[in-house]
């Protein structure tokens, strides 16, 4: 109905995909977005994608504008101050069905549907990467990671980190082991874990080695700081978490000789062939294991 009504019949008609594009205009009507002076651009906007598929071939590139433009009417972020913005936010997008992906993750509604709703869908539409970024804000929302005094740090460095993709690998590998939530009574590992992996050139890499330490159990006690530093400054981190994992599960972390054997570990310049002398057999059982464990250590270290 309206003056314009004819405009919108002759859009729907000519249209390669009728019923897609009268929802999406019904869409806009229902918010604002097709009234006053930017109306005309509005539909437009709309009306151009007549392709009926797009460079990824994933579908029609309107249908995934529209899923999206959906989405965002629901959790009302096409009404308000931001509206026009969110609005030309998704029409310019290069490809919509990768931030349409985005949006279809399981737990997305949970950053799109609450206090910060407008920031987390800036950070998502605005990012090369918004599936990553998406499923990264996801987890560490879902970890408590994204309320209390890091909060912001945290959505920072997710947002702006240069390898998204590997991040976001790191960041499921982490909840995956609960190494984002308390566990064996280290209620304060959580973002240590995650300022350990996000702030490293190499995430994925950093996530593995925390994971051997945690199976370990040298993440859980008053060390486990610097257990984590050390994985993190190593050039080989994955390496010296699994030498200083053999060391733990053969009880030479602890006693006198403790801080020795840690360092010692942690300088010697071959790793790989270190771990292979500790390993007879497919086990260190034994050979580390008993009276002599100490005086094998150190002959194998070549010290004592």
């Amino acid at each position: 109905s309206g003056g314009d009504a004819h405009i919108y019949r002759e859009i729907v008609v000519v249209h390669p995909n009728p019923e897609v594009i009268a929802g999406v205009l019904c869409t806009l009507k229902k918010v604002g977005l097709l009234s006053g002076v930017d109306a005309p651009d509005n539909r437009n906007a709309v009306a151009k994608y007549t392709d009926v598929r797009h460079a990824y071939g994933e579908g029609n590139k309107l249908s995934s504008v529209a899923s999206v433009l959906k989405s965002l009417e629901i959790a009302g972020l096409l009404s308000g101050d931001d509206a026009k913005a969110n609005f030309d936010a998704v029409v310019e997008h290069a490809f919509p069905s990768l931030l349409l992906g985005a949006l279809k993750h399981n737990d997305y509604k949970d950053l799109i549907y609450d206090d910060d709703a407008q920031a987390n869908f800036k950070a998502v539409v605005g990012h090369e990467n918004p599936a990553s970024i998406a499923k990264a804000l996801c987890t560490l929302k879902k970890a408590g990671l994204l309320s209390g005094v890091d909060a912001q740090a945290n959505f920072k460095a997710v947002v702006g980190h240069s390898s998204p993709y590997w991040l976001n690998k790191a960041i499921k590998m982490l909840n995956k082991e609960n190494l984002l939530s308390s566990y064996d009574g280290a209620s304060d590992g959580a973002q240590a874990n995650f300022k350990a992996v996000v702030g490293h050139k190499n995430p994925e890499v950093i996530a593995k080695a925390l994971c051997t330490l945690k199976n370990a159990g040298l993440l859980a006690g008053e060390d486990a700081q610097i257990y984590r530093d050390i994985v993190v400054a190593h050039e080989k981190p994955n390496d010296v978490a699994h030498a200083l994992a053999t060391l733990k599960n053969n009880n030479l972390l602890s006693g006198d000789d403790a801080q020795a054997n840690r360092d010692a570990v942690v300088g010697h310049p071959n790793l790989i062939a270190l771990y292979k002398a500790f390993v007879v057999d497919g086990s260190s059982v034994g050979f580390l294991a008993g009276k002599d464990a100490q005086a094998n250590f150190n002959a194998v270290i070549g010290q004592g």
